[in-house]
């Protein structure tokens, strides 16, 4: 990870301090991702219900700030946008099969946002060592949302899981490359940049 020009040094304490953090991610994503593949129909129920859930505790945030704002011109956007999310989530719980169905489609549009997020941070990285491998995890994104496009609807119940579980794996395994890099920078006692930011002890 070689200096970057016009780049203040910042101190290797608190990135060392969470390096710990940083590998225990690329660990918890591998894991996940490998129990995704093994048993994808579970995951991709697992996913639907923990959206619908979300979707739920959202519309019931947007309630309570309403009511507690209600004096606020933004009072009935609230009100309105709470119910609209809290049904969602509602009918995802109640009608997990059909929720399936748009679940295939909204990981698509994620799995093209998320190849294009990470091929972009992957550039700004450069020439960091490993960066290839969070532009790999990016294209590989990309290719996946268009894999779930192509097979959609008629595999929308083992699909989505097992493209997660795919992208689970290689996002962890990207963070844990950075990971390893950085610690054996740390551990030479070298200067090194990294995520638009220059280290040195």
């Amino acid at each position: 990870m070689n200096n970057e020009a016009n780049v203040p040094i910042q101190n290797i304490d608190e990135l060392r301090n969470h390096l710990g953090w940083f590998i225990g991610l690329g660990l918890g994503l591998l894991i996940l991702g490998t129990l995704a593949v093994i048993v994808p129909l579970v995951a991709t129920f697992a996913v639907e219900l923990l959206i619908g859930i979300l979707f739920v505790i959202g519309g019931i945030m947007m309630i309570a700030h309403g009511i507690a704002w209600r004096k606020s011109d933004a009072f009935i956007t609230d009100i309105i946008m709470g119910i609209i999310y809290g049904g969602v989530g509602l009918l995802l719980l109640a009608y997990p099969l059909q929720g399936v169905l748009t679940l295939g489609l909204l990981l698509t549009a994620f799995f093209f946002a998320s190849g294009i997020v990470k091929i972009v941070h992957a550039f700004r990285m450069r020439p960091a060592s490993n960066w290839g491998w969070v532009l790999f995890s990016g294209i590989l994104s990309l290719l996946l949302g268009i894999m779930m496009f192509a097979v959609l609807p008629l595999t929308s119940l083992w699909a989505p899981g097992l493209i997660v579980g795919i992208d689970l794996i290689f996002t962890g395994w990207s963070v844990l490359m950075i990971s390893w890099a950085v610690r054996n920078h740390i551990t030479r006692g070298e200067q090194f940049c990294i995520w638009g930011e220059c280290y040195a002890l």
